[in-house]
């Protein structure tokens, strides 16, 4: 239009327009953030793994302080996991370890029962037990790997930030002291059982008798009706010898149920221990700490028994008042716990030792046995040395699939182990092709 001044317009246009641009250039930081967020790895709590690698992801995107908590987070993390990996591992190898323990024990029995039957001498020559031989070298096999086992352990305990060092000693001892406690455990057991034997002896005795049966014969329940009959019967004007027979013949039986249920297993008495054990728990620390030990359960589980067959058989305990149970409760099992932590501990010891000193010298002989069967090697060509690996990755790539580690061993060893010391011959096996230019 003639005598507009267009100047001002296209400044103010000039000046939205660029007004927009950065207003867009602010928007466009949200997208790319956005677009950041979306390429970010997800972070799993449970794995430290994960979580540093989200951490590594921050730092290189500029988010400094998300890649310094995760960071945290991811060690921490890594901690844990690596205190679970090392329980789990000390646990899996004394579950290992108590394999062993019952293997020796297997073949040292079975040892012992070969031994007895077996017959060295004839008329013409000594004759070989061949199942007495194979259990002698199959428990000096398993006594040696026992001992590997421990000191395995032992080192990994010691290479671990959880470990002591100890970790295979350490469990060495729980076992040893596990079996002694079930020994002990069933052993008392036993005697207890004698024990209410011994009392159902007695109360037949008395049954065919007109002498007073003890309360403590007889079941709770029938106290009262017993006590009132036989005094009538002995109070009877006529034969009161024949009437006191009468009654305790009558409730003899019952007698005879109730001390037998006695050895079966005494829910009364196996409550008792139970709340003994919740008492300890509140009032002595020590204890406390040695019943929540989850490395003591076994121990704990013959305790229990043990102190409930012996609460059982005790007449006295059957007679006292509920305090008086109480109180003969918690010091029967803290009495039977006290006994495996001291008494135990210095029996252990002495087995221990015996198993060390047969796990070395069995561990020895089997590094011996090694020793030897190398020397039928030349230096170099023992499975495992350098001429070895050659031609085995040789065989390997020549073979791909179809190549068989177990037939080349096979074929190795009778190429090139001598065990008498004299030069092997030719030999014409399956991979004489890659053992062709042998020192022999």
């Amino acid at each position: 239009m003639a005598g507009t001044n267009n100047a001002v317009n296209l400044t103010g246009m000039l000046s939205q327009m660029n007004d927009a641009i950065s207003g867009f250039g602010e928007a466009g930081n949200q997208y790319v953030d956005t677009f950041r967020r979306s390429t970010a790895p997800k972070p799993d709590m449970s794995d430290s793994k994960s979580l540093l690698e989200y951490a590594e992801w921050a730092r290189r995107n500029g988010y400094e302080e998300e890649a310094r908590q995760y960071l945290a987070l991811g060690y921490k993390q890594r901690a844990i996991e690596g205190e679970k990996a090392y329980k789990t591992g000390t646990a899996q190898d004394t579950e290992r370890l108590r394999g062993y323990n019952k293997s020796v024990d297997t073949l040292t029995k079975a040892i012992d029962q070969y031994e007895k039957s077996d017959v060295t001498q004839s008329d013409v020559d000594p004759v070989p037990n061949l199942r007495l031989e194979n259990a002698r070298l199959a428990l000096q096999k398993t006594s040696g790997e026992r001992q590997l086992l421990i000191q395995r352990m032992n080192d990994r305990g010691d290479a671990s930030d959880f470990g002591d060092g100890a970790e295979g000693s350490n469990a060495e001892r729980l076992l040893i002291k596990e079996e002694l406690a079930e020994e002990k455990a069933a052993i008392e057991y036993e005697k207890n059982i004698n024990d209410l034997l011994i009392q159902r002896g007695k109360l037949a005795d008395l049954s065919e008798a007109s002498e007073r049966i003890p309360n403590s014969m007889l079941p709770p329940s029938v106290w009262e009706a017993y006590n009132n009959a036989y005094l009538a019967a002995k109070n009877s004007p006529t034969n009161p010898e024949s009437a006191m027979r009468k009654v305790n013949e009558r409730f003899g039986n019952a007698g005879e149920e109730y001390l037998k249920q006695l050895g079966q297993g005494d829910p009364v008495s196996i409550a008792a221990v139970a709340s003994a054990e919740k008492q300890l728990r509140n009032t002595d620390p020590e204890i406390a700490e040695w019943l929540s030990n989850p490395e003591n359960e076994k121990l704990v589980e013959y305790a229990r028994k043990q102190a409930a067959s012996a609460l059982a058989a005790n007449p006295d305990y059957r007679l006292g008042s509920e305090e008086d149970k109480i109180a003969m409760a918690a010091d029967t099992y803290r009495k039977i716990l006290t006994g495996y932590n001291q008494e135990l501990d210095e029996i252990v010891e002495e087995v221990r030792q015996d198993f060390v000193d047969e796990g070395a010298s069995n561990t020895r002989a089997g590094t011996v046995t090694t020793e030897d069967y190398i020397r039928g090697y030349p230096v170099g060509w023992q499975p495992g040395g350098p001429q070895y690996q050659k031609q085995y990755e040789a065989a390997k790539a020549a073979d791909g699939e179809a190549f068989d580690s177990a037939a080349f061993a096979e074929a190795w060893d009778a190429q090139y182990w001598r065990p008498d010391g004299m030069r092997p011959g030719t030999n014409s096996s399956p991979t004489s092709r890659v053992m062709s230019k042998g020192p022999y």
